[in-house]
């Protein structure tokens, strides 16, 4: 059987930081070069197709501590040995700006950010205008944060929309109403082939007739309830518009459990507190505000507390993005 090409290695949410995440007791950023030591050698095996990232490449819109991963992914991302020059996709990673990119949350800001400096890097091209794969046959559209997204005119060259907005998972619904349901984002991109979507650091594939979106979830395991989550990139085929996922490998017992612990607790607070309210007919009252009066008035550790306010934060944001 012909082994099929890969067309491009879909990938979002890295989230690069030299600092290391508080549930992590390992060595991290050696974990981090590991992973895109992995993903620069796929794209080697799988003769240079591009990286497309869906954003947030770095987790800090600005600060020195992020210029530690330059030399590194340029140096990764330079080893192909001859790239096919009639393709200026080659060997190249494209990537959209993701909301952790961009200070204050604003593309206007773009040119201040690490990422800008990071589109310097040879092999990277930060991407706000479509781009056209020429050996491929396809037309990337890109969508960084806070852009409105549009459907394209139909062509007969098959159409890949890149976006950093938070979709949802229609098998997985949060218990907090945010994001946008995954048959919206189809309705809206009816005349596109192929939807990546960054934001969701939970991975999910999901079809709509000849139509696919794929969210591959975060590249690293940042967060406590993310012990048994398994990184991952997908392979994508344009004949087919099918793809594979590749999982990347990680360390056994690197994430502490007692912030694990934490996470739970928060989790089963806000879910009774949540039901709380449906009992007693008062979802019409800012979540927001009586979740404040709650932890005043009830003996809540303070360890707990910060992660419900951290939570509530990210909450309020991409509620202020619907």
């Amino acid at each position: 059987m012909r082994k099929r090409k890969v067309t491009a290695i879909l990938t979002s949410d890295w989230h690069l930081r030299a600092n290391t995440p508080k549930c992590r007791i390992d060595n991290y950023q050696v974990a981090t070069w590991k992973k895109l030591n992995f993903i620069a050698e796929l794209q080697a095996t799988h003769s240079y197709c591009p990286i497309l990232n869906a954003g947030d490449v770095f987790d800090r819109a600005t600060g020195n501590p992020e210029m530690l991963f330059y030399k590194l992914l340029h140096s990764q991302l330079s080893k192909q040995n001859k790239p096919d020059k009639r393709n200026i996709l080659s060997g190249y990673l494209l990537c959209i700006p993701g909301q952790h990119d961009l200070p204050g949350h604003s593309l206007l800001n773009y040119k201040k950010s690490a990422l800008a400096v990071f589109s310097h890097v040879a092999r990277v091209c930060v991407s706000t205008n479509p781009v056209i794969d020429e050996i491929n046959n396809f037309i990337i559209y890109p969508f960084p944060y806070g852009t409105k997204l549009v459907d394209r005119e139909t062509t007969k060259m098959p159409g890949v929309a890149i976006l950093h907005s938070l979709v949802t998972n229609p098998k997985q619904p949060s218990i907090i109403n945010v994001g946008t349901p995954t048959a919206k984002i189809f309705d809206t991109f009816k005349n596109m082939n192929l939807i990546l979507c960054g934001d969701n650091h939970k991975p999910f594939v999901c079809t709509n007739g000849n139509q696919l979106l794929v969210s591959p979830g975060s590249l690293l395991r940042m967060d406590a309830d993310q012990i048994e989550y398994q990184p991952r990139v997908y392979l994508w085929y344009v004949e087919t518009n099918e793809v594979e996922a590749v999982y990347l490998p990680i360390e056994k017992d690197v994430i502490d459990r007692r912030y694990l612990d934490i996470k739970q607790s928060k989790d089963e607070l806000i879910e009774n507190y949540r039901s709380a309210l449906l009992v007693l007919g008062k979802i019409g009252v800012s979540f927001i505000e009586n979740m404040y009066q709650y932890l005043q008035k009830n003996n809540i550790t303070k360890s707990v507390k910060k992660e419900i306010l951290q939570i509530m934060e990210k909450g309020e944001e991409h509620a202020r993005r619907d």
